[in-house]
């Protein structure tokens, strides 16, 4: 079935191409310049009685700057006898082009005699008026509406998950949890004996936030072959539903499910691994047991308990595991390698090992 797209009055510029917008170079290239001739005497007004006198130009000037539109500007104008008193020069209109008009990033820095020469108050007019889809004049620029129109409207809605990632990224220098903010990475180790190079990355932690320590009650989802000959892939939830979705959803894998106990925390791993022979006749280790090491209890055994080599990840000493790094092989999503981050840990009683000591060391 064929789509048609039937253009109604005023929306005509949805399909102008926002980015080389015709007939703006051309303005760019000619931008009006000033008429120092019809400057003329600006009016006076009686300010007796403004509260808006007590304050000098300068921070007039810079309070207008920070008005959520120019109408907001206009209206205290008309409000504040003071400020419709205030010059608003040159340069005030050419630093609003840039403040106020964001979806101008093609407009060339002017040259030194343009920055006295060209009338931006005029500029910022025709830039304005221009890029209103509402409006009726000749000289607007559709494409330059279409573009203003995305920018508004669309790039919000759009731009929500940059502006979380962006914030992560201002308050804790990473974008992720701010537990990593400070950790102690230990050594890429490989699981398997693929290379690292290319695989997927992944960042897993245990909790968002040191404070969570306490409360945080995780879940490790590991998941094998369906013989249980081969390990697969481990995962972390932070919430049992979620676990217990995750669960439905593999049909190829069987998968054990532990949870860290709510006075006691992870504190290494053991990967058991038999030397096996791939399709071309060469000897690599294949994961066959994993052994999950807690600072209290004795550890989790899962799949074969005898094992040809090992692979060890530990806490380093005075630390504990706030999460992993992961790298999967970006065809069957199995973990290749892995990488240990540890916080500094306190002497809270559920990083304590038995003895009440914090050294996880293996």
């Amino acid at each position: 079935m064929e789509q048609y797209w039937w253009p109604q009055p005023g929306t005509e510029h949805f399909v102008c191409d926002p980015v080389e917008v015709k007939g703006l170079a051309e303005f760019y290239n000619q931008l009006p310049t000033r008429d120092t001739s019809d400057f003329g005497s600006p009016r006076i007004y009686n300010t007796e009685g403004d509260p808006f006198t007590r304050l000098p130009a300068d921070v007039l000037l810079m309070l207008i700057s920070l008005f959520p539109s120019m109408s907001d500007v206009f209206s205290l104008r008309i409000a504040s006898p003071v400020v419709a008193n205030l010059h608003l020069g040159n340069g005030f209109w050419r630093r609003q082009l840039k403040t106020r008009m964001p979806w101008l990033w093609d407009l060339p820095e002017p040259t030194d005699s343009q920055v006295t020469d060209v009338d931006w108050r005029n500029v910022y007019h025709k830039l304005d008026w221009g890029s209103r889809p509402e409006s009726q004049r000749k000289n607007k620029f559709h494409g330059l509406c279409n573009r203003r129109r995305i920018w508004e409207t669309i790039c919000p809605v759009v731009a929500e998950a940059y502006v979380d990632f962006s914030a992560k990224n201002d308050a804790w220098g990473s974008p992720e949890a701010p537990v990593l903010r400070s950790v102690v990475i230990s050594p890429l180790i490989p699981i398997g004996s693929r290379s690292w190079a290319g695989m997927d990355r992944e960042i897993m932690t245990l909790l968002d936030n040191y404070l969570e320590i306490t409360t945080a009650r995780p879940f490790l989802l590991v998941s094998w072959s369906e013989d249980r000959h081969s390990f697969h892939n481990i995962r972390v939830f932070r919430d049992e539903s979620e676990l217990m979705a995750r669960k439905q959803m593999i049909r190829s894998h069987v998968v054990d499910t532990v949870p860290v106990p709510d006075d006691d925390w992870i504190t290494g791993f053991i990967f058991r691994g038999n030397m096996a022979s791939d399709n071309d006749g060469a000897r690599k280790p294949n994961v066959v047991g994993l052994e999950i090491l807690f600072a209290k209890q004795e550890p989790v055994k899962l799949g074969a308990g005898t094992a040809d080599t090992c692979r060890f990840f530990h806490a380093s000493e005075n630390h504990f595991i706030v999460g992993f790094r992961c790298y999967r092989d970006d065809e069957d999503h199995s973990l290749t390698h892995m990488k240990t981050p540890g916080a500094a840990a306190d002497e809270r009683g559920r990083l304590l090992t038995r003895d009440r000591q914090i050294r996880w060391r293996l």
